[in-house]
């Protein structure tokens, strides 16, 4: 016997599909009306909630966001994807703590989950546990090989422990994978100015921010564009002494 949650309801399943398909045509805002939509129309379905939290996540709206996981994973509690999108609602909010316990439940229900790893990894960095991240993303990257986010930030991991050559290898593959990765251009160019590399270094950093400028992503633009400003001035010094 169906559960009143889980009963069928009129009109429902629709308008999750259209939210959906507004959602993969980058329509947010629309996606969102559809996905209030199914919610009205059963306030005890958790996908309802789910997809919700999705599109204000996607909106930038991560506080508003994580309410929705919230009520999706109060009604369903046996979905690993509603804990990791709670997790990386968390984790954008900087609640690192929370967003690693969420990420912990994502891979008890499901082991195999590369991107728990990958944000459980990024949580953990953040949180200045270095180690512990690293074994993350190596672990991402072991389910999910093709994975280009892994190799970034294990590339983070590895420069932020002094191992910049490592690191430049990892934020190659990441790019190889994912050939308009403005911030694993950003990253190996930053590795290389680290060595001292300035010449290869400042190349990669003016991709980055086409890339960057490409993809509309402002903060991101202002970020690499301030870490060019920094290398110009360690090569200044590097340059008077040597």
């Amino acid at each position: 016997m169906l559960t009143r949650v889980e009963m069928p309801v009129a009109g429902y399943d629709e308008a999750i599909e259209r939210g959906t398909l507004r959602s993969d045509q980058g329509k947010h805002e629309e996606a969102l009306a559809e996905f209030e939509k199914a919610v009205k129309l059963n306030p005890l379905g958790a996908a309802g909630y789910f997809y919700c939290g999705v599109a204000k996540f996607d909106m930038g709206k991560a506080k508003e966001a994580l309410a929705d996981f919230d009520k999706s994973v109060r009604l369903n509690p046996r979905v690993a994807a509603a804990y990791y999108n709670r997790g990386s609602a968390k984790l954008a909010l900087n609640r690192f703590k929370a967003a690693i316990a969420d990420f912990d439940k994502v891979i008890r229900l499901n082991p195999q989950y590369a991107e728990a790893y990958n944000n459980r990894g990024n949580a953990k960095f953040a949180s200045g546990k270095y180690n512990a991240a690293l074994v993350d993303f190596n672990k991402a990257i072991q389910l999910n090989p093709e994975l280009p986010e892994a190799y970034n930030n294990r590339g983070n991991v590895r420069g932020r422990q002094g191992r910049d050559e490592e690191a430049i290898v990892d934020f190659s593959k990441a790019i190889s994978l994912k050939p308009d990765y403005a911030k694993a251009y950003n990253n190996r160019g930053l590795a290389m100015a680290r060595l001292n590399r300035f010449e290869e270094a400042m190349p990669q950093l003016h991709i980055a921010v086409e890339l960057a400028e490409q993809a509309g992503d402002a903060v991101l633009i202002a970020a690499i564009k301030d870490e060019i400003r920094k290398v110009k001035m360690l090569e200044s010094r590097y340059n008077a002494v040597n």
